[in-house]
Order: C-alpha cells, then structure tokens, then sequence
C-alpha cells in the first residue's frame, strides 16, 4: 500500500535509470552507505523524483529496502 500511495502522490512516471551507489553520490551529492551490491533505481515522475534502493539477497534475487525523497 505504501508503493500504490507514492504513485498516487507522484503523478505518472516520466523516466527510470538504475545507478550504482557512487552514480548516484555524484549524481545527487547524497552520500550513501549501502550493503555491497545494492543498486538505486532512480525514478522521475511528473511531480518529483525520488530512488527506490535494492540490495542482493543471499540467493541472488534483488528486494526493495528502502525508499529515498
């Protein structure tokens, strides 16, 4: 339900770019600490843009873990 509020809140996505952690420092000028492996997938909407972080599982798969505005 968090995800489904967001995208209301947002309006339509305009674009998506998934980024290594140091992309995304330079990118931002946020620093991050991050578990080796993850990725931020970086998402621009009509109203704002904002990254959604995955990091690796032991069995390989990716999960969402943290939502940063």
């Amino acid at each position: 339900s968090m995800y489904q509020q967001l995208v209301a809140e947002s309006g339509p996505m305009r674009d998506w770019q998934l980024v290594t952690p140091a992309e995304y420092e330079a990118r931002t000028k946020a620093r991050v600490e991050l578990p080796e492996g993850s990725v931020l997938l970086l998402i621009r909407t009509e109203r704002e843009r904002f990254a959604v972080v995955f990091q690796r599982t032991p069995s390989g798969d990716y999960r969402a873990t943290q939502l940063a505005r």
